[in-house]
Formats: structure tokens, sequence, C-alpha cells
């Protein structure tokens, strides 16, 4: 905790001015990154009028702001999401029948080429998705890509794009999230791809769908806690609603919209909060930029 000397620097002046500099202090010693309270004692401060501090602060407060309420309206908008979602995606078994996804979709899932073999991964052509990245929901780019010859050499298999995607196993949270991919890629042996029958199945209807079944999932995981795991036998005989494919179109639209004001990152409110973060640190730089006075 740091108490200013209020006569001449302000409290949130400081703040300002930390979150900035502060990064350049910590330590990275012994794999644990900390800032030593020693080396905050040290750190130099501008100290402009304090008449300026305030204005400052007046300016990036007003930022600081602004993105907090881009993010309430940004969790508002998940939980409308999910709020039409499930009334969308909620049916009686006498309103729609309901299928087992292995009898309308095929289900498989990859496999990783030895980490130790460069050949098969440096200057690698082909996207190979690992299980953190399911929970990027709609799957554009992976971070690794493998080499043929890693391709041939594991059992992982080609995904076309828009394909369903679950995570069988994962750390914390990451079991049962679903995705869909937008490009062709392979995948890890932790992730399941779910290619429906598309006169039977909307991918992108499966997607939604399944993106509220994700305490359902977890729960038929076998074992208990973040040790439990799906399998693609739990996957086949995961039961599904099936109304005909013009309605499953028609709920695609509907939610479709809502999923990219709140997870788009070109055009929905995650890339306006991005925008103002950005603005925010430019200003914030400039504002906090002083020549060092001369005695």
């Amino acid at each position: 905790m740091i108490n200013s000397k209020a006569d001449f620097v302000n409290q949130n002046f400081l703040y300002f001015w930390l979150s900035m500099i502060a990064k350049n202090y910590v330590s990275e010693g012994m794999g644990n990154p900390k800032l030593m309270s020693n080396v905050l004692s040290t750190i130099p401060i501008p100290l402009p009028p304090i008449t300026i501090q305030e204005k400052i602060v007046e300016i990036l407060d007003k930022f600081t702001s602004l993105e907090a309420e881009l993010k309430a309206e940004l969790e508002a908008r998940r939980k409308q999401y999910e709020y039409y979602r499930e009334k969308l995606l909620t049916f009686s078994p006498e309103e729609v029948e309901y299928r087992r996804l292995g009898e309308v979709a095929d289900c498989y899932s990859g496999a990783t080429p030895k980490t130790s073999i460069a050949a098969y991964w440096e200057n690698g052509t082909i996207p190979w998705m690992n299980s953190g990245e399911v929970n990027l929901g709609r799957v554009y780019k992976t971070e690794n890509k493998i080499t043929k010859a890693g391709y041939d050499s594991c059992s992982t298999k080609m995904v076309p794009p828009h394909t369903v995607v679950v995570a069988l196993a994962g750390q914390g949270k990451t079991r049962g999230t679903v995705a869909i991919t937008e490009i062709e890629l392979c995948t890890n042996q932790s992730l399941c791809a779910i290619k429906v029958q598309n006169e039977i199945v909307n991918s992108y209807y499966l997607y939604h769908y399944l993106r509220g079944q994700y305490l359902t999932l977890r729960k038929i995981s076998s074992g208990d806690g973040t040790r439990g795991g799906l399998n693609q036998n739990m996957i086949r005989n995961f039961e599904i609603p099936l109304p005909p494919l013009s309605e499953q179109r028609r709920i695609v639209e509907i939610l479709d919209r809502f999923e990219a004001l709140t997870n788009d990152l070109q055009a929905g409110l995650p890339a306006e909060i991005a925008a103002r973060r950005q603005q925010y640190e430019y200003y914030r730089e400039k504002l906090l930029t002083f020549k060092r006075k001369t005695v």
C-alpha cells in the first residue's frame, strides 16, 4: 500500500503513473515475477503541479470509466445471448426428434506429432489446434502448424471448415468447451471433431446447442473434478434435438447476431473495448511523459 502526500501528490495520479511504469521494475528471478517492496520505494515519479496532476487524472478517468461501461455492456450482452440460446434451444421430446450424435455425425479425435522432432514442427504449414484454443469459440487460426512429415507421423486427421470441436480433456474449465472451425485444420488427441451430415444438422446450430450443454457435458465426464474426461463414445451417444433444418437456420441467424456482438474481435464489443484500451494507453503515455527538470 502506498500513501501519497496529499498536498503535492494526487493518489490517482500516482496510480496511473505506476500502472504504466512499474512493470519495468519487476524482477524475473527464480521464475516468479514480482515487484519487490524495496524496489518499489526507489521508483522515481514526476511531480508536476497538483493542478496539472488533477487534470491528467480527470482525463484518464474518463477513458477508464468508458472502458468499464463497455465491459458492463459486454457482460449484459453475454447474458442476453445465453438467455435467448436457452429459450430457442429448449425443446420437449414431443416437439422434436432427439438423435444421438453418432447417428448424424462422424466423431473423431486427433493426435500430436512428437514435439522433440523439429522436422515435424519447423516451417509447418498445416494448422494444428491444441486444447486451449477451443476457448476461442470460432477458430480462424491456430498458434502452431505442423509439417507434412509431422502429420504423417501420427494419427491426427484433417478437420474441414465449419466442424464443431469439443474438448475431451484439459486443465480447469476447458473440458466440455465447444468451438467451431472456420479453416481446415487438424487437432490434438484431446479434441473431438464432430462432422455433421449437412442434410440433417446445421453445424452452427450444433455449435450453439452444445455451447449451452457445457455443464451437462462436464457432468457426464468420467471421473470427478478437473481429473474427469470425456471420450468419443460419450460424444457419439450424446443426444441432441433436431428441429427441421429451416428452423435450425432461423435459430442460428438469431444467435449468431448476439454472439458476434459479444465475441467478434473485429466488430463487436470486444473490438470496441480493445480500441478504448489502446486509446487510454496512448493518452496515458502522452500525458505522463515529462522532461526531467534540471537543477
